[in-house]
C-alpha cells in the first residue's frame, strides 16, 4: 500500500536558494512595509487597553456573581428587611412628590429670591472695592 514515492524528498535537500529569488522576495517585504507600516506603539496600547477592559470586565462580572449568590442564599429575615425598606424608600418618595406638589411654588420662589439676593451682594462688594467706606455694613 505504501508505495517509493520519493518526490517529497527534494524539498527538504540544503541547496542554496538563487539571489534573484531572494532579492524578488526582499523587495515585496519590504514593499509591504512600506505600504502599510506596523505602529508598534499603538499596538501596545491597543494590547494594554484590551487588558484593562478584560480586568475590569471581570471585576464587574465576579460582582454580579457575588451579589447574586447573596441574594439567592440570603436567610427569609434579610428578606424581610430588604422587603422593610424598598417599602421604606417608597413611602418616603411619595411623601416628598405630595410635599412638593402642595409648596414646590413657594420653594421656588424662597430659592430665586435667595439667589438675587446673593447675587447682588456678591456684586455690590465686589464693585465697591475693600477700600471703599460704602462695603462696610
Amino acid at each position: 500500500m505504501r508505495g517509493e514515492d520519493d518526490s517529497w524528498i527534494p524539498a527538504f535537500r540544503d541547496e542554496p536558494v538563487a539571489s534573484e529569488s531572494l532579492g524578488n522576495l526582499h523587495n515585496q517585504i519590504m514593499a509591504a512595509i512600506r505600504r502599510d507600516p506596523v505602529d508598534f506603539h499603538v499596538r501596545m496600547e491597543l494590547a494594554r487597553r484590551r487588558r484593562w477592559g478584560l480586568a475590569f470586565a471581570a471585576s464587574w462580572l465576579s460582582l454580579g456573581l457575588i451579589c447574586l449568590t447573596a441574594l439567592i442564599f440570603m436567610p427569609q429575615v434579610w428578606w424581610s428587611m430588604l422587603l422593610g425598606k424598598i417599602r421604606f424608600a417608597v413611602g418616603l418618595g411619595i411623601a416628598v412628590e405630595s410635599l412638593w406638589r402642595e409648596y414646590s411654588w413657594q420653594l421656588t420662589g424662597f430659592a430665586v429670591t435667595a439667589g438675587f439676593l446673593i447675587a447682588g451682594l456678591k456684586g455690590r462688594t465686589s464693585r465697591l472695592g475693600m477700600d471703599d467706606t460704602r462695603a462696610t455694613w
